[in-house]
């Protein structure tokens, strides 16, 4: 994770690294269950912080367009 100014860089992805870590933990003692659960559930979370992530950029990227005119 990544400090520039205020705003923290590569949350998601060492969140998902860890994910990552724990789904393998879970096929190696045969829960394959919770491992295909959690893999679905994290992806599709992704997903959308992905579609909010671009909204929020897009949504902040024109209110400041709009502050340099």
């Amino acid at each position: 994770m990544v400090f520039r100014t205020e705003t923290p860089l590569g949350l998601t992805t060492a969140a998902a690294l860890w994910v990552a870590a724990a789904v393998g933990a879970a096929v190696g003692v045969k829960m394959y269950s919770i491992a295909s659960f959690t893999t679905f559930l994290v992806v599709v979370i992704l997903y959308i912080l992905l579609k909010l992530e671009f909204r929020l950029y897009k949504k902040n990227r024109s209110h400041k367009d709009q502050e340099n005119e």
